[in-house]
Order: structure tokens, then C-alpha cells, then sequence
């Protein structure tokens, strides 16, 4: 049986009707106010507690998960279309990633300003940018200058390699990410059940001991609401 076809729980007959009951009218006695904000309490507990929301919730939530697991070979097939599309720039990056700062001949960054740099992720000529130098102390316009400038330099010896294929590394980090997914949404199906039979179950422990409880909060303002 398929999750979209799994039965949900019944409301609760004359949840309805008490639900329509309108707002406090003005002028209403001190009497009919208590009995009126009893029934409010009582019923803010029937939809907290008792009504299937939680369960229809949790329901969808499975079908969504169902869906989702049938459609990851196609997501993987979309991914590996994005990194095909990627490559150049999947090249580029890999390009700068090989030219390191520490120990770069660059004006004004030493080792104490290439480990400062590092301690915020700036390593390589990839990571250098005017906005991730912006947030490392002692880094002014000159010293960020010079950085861009290297960078720029690094940049102009990228030549993109067409015959080259998707790194192999993409595809199996990709892999690894789907495969991951694929655990979790497995997890959630078969744990999908139980769930909600106890959530069933939870509501229907609740039904029983707030059903009394409303009707006779109920049949209190009903008698409040009589002539005076």
C-alpha cells in the first residue's frame, strides 16, 4: 500500500459543531464568561491533544519521503548533468587550489599574515576575494590589493582541458551525499508505521479522556447561554 493511500483518523464526531461556537458577545454575564472560557480552555486541548493534525502531518510527511526516494536516481541524474556542465569551472577551481599563500611571493604577507589568513579559511588562491579578506582583521586596502592582485595572476595561467572528464572526486562526493539521503529516507519509511499507530493510538487515549470533558463544558454554557 502506497503512504497516499493509508487511512487517516477520523474527526472526532461533533468536532464540527463546537467548533463553529463564536467569540464571547459583549455584555455577556460574569456566569456565561466563566462557562465560555472553560469550554475555550477544553477545546484548545481537544485541538492540541486530540484532533488528527499530528497525524496527518506525520502522513504527508511520509508520502513526501515515499516520493523522494523514488526520484533520487533521477536527482543523481541531474546532478551529474550539473558537474558535466560545471567542468570548466570544477577545473578552474582546482587550478587555484594548487597555488598556496604560505610561502607565496606576495608584497606584505609573511608567515604571521598567511597563518591569520588560514585561521579564516583563506588558504589558497581560490578562497581570496575582496569580500573574504574584508573580514580578517589587519588586512587593509594595499594588503587586500596585492592578495587580488596574485590571485588575478594565478587566473590568467588557467587553460580549461574540454577532453578532460568530470573529476571523479565530484562524482563520488556526490555519490556519498545521495547515498546518505537515501539511508534517511529509508529510516523514516520503515520507522513509518509505528509511528503512526502511536500517534493513532495517542489520539485516541485523548479523545476518550477530553470527549466527557467537552460535553460537559458543553452543556455548562449551553445552560449559561439560557434566558436570564
Amino acid at each position: 500500500m502506497r503512504w497516499s493511500e493509508r487511512p487517516t483518523v477520523a474527526p472526532a464526531p461533533g468536532a464540527a459543531e463546537w467548533s463553529a461556537i463564536t467569540r464571547t458577545p459583549p455584555g455577556l454575564s460574569a456566569a456565561r464568561a466563566t462557562a465560555r472560557a472553560e469550554w475555550e480552555e477544553i477545546l484548545a486541548r481537544w485541538r492540541r491533544e486530540a484532533s488528527g493534525d499530528g497525524f496527518e502531518e506525520r502522513r504527508r510527511y511520509l508520502v513526501s519521503c515515499s516520493v523522494e526516494l523514488a526520484d533520487l536516481p533521477k536527482r543523481r541524474s541531474q546532478s551529474l548533468l550539473a558537474l558535466e556542465a560545471g567542468r570548466e569551472a570544477s577545473q578552474f577551481r582546482r587550478h587555484l587550489d594548487r597555488f598556496r599563500i604560505a610561502g607565496a611571493n606576495i608584497t606584505g604577507i609573511g608567515p604571521g599574515r598567511a597563518s591569520m589568513l588560514a585561521s579564516y579559511g583563506i588558504e589558497t588562491a581560490a578562497d581570496i576575494s575582496r569580500k573574504a579578506i574584508a573580514d580578517v582583521p589587519g588586512f587593509n586596502r594595499m594588503l587586500t590589493l596585492e592578495l587580488v592582485r596574485w590571485r588575478r595572476d594565478k587566473e590568467a595561467s588557467f587553460r580549461f582541458n574540454a577532453n578532460e572528464p568530470v573529476d571523479r572526486r565530484d562524482i563520488e562526493a556526490m555519490d556519498v551525499l545521495v547515498a546518505a539521503r537515501r539511508r534517511e529516507l529509508l529510516s523514516e519509511l520503515r520507522e513509518g508505521p509505528a509511528s503512526l499507530r502511536s500517534l493513532a493510538a495517542q489520539i485516541r487515549v485523548a479523545r476518550e479522556r477530553l470527549t466527557p470533558l467537552l460535553e460537559e463544558a458543553w452543556t455548562a454554557l449551553e445552560r449559561a447561554s439560557g434566558p436570564a
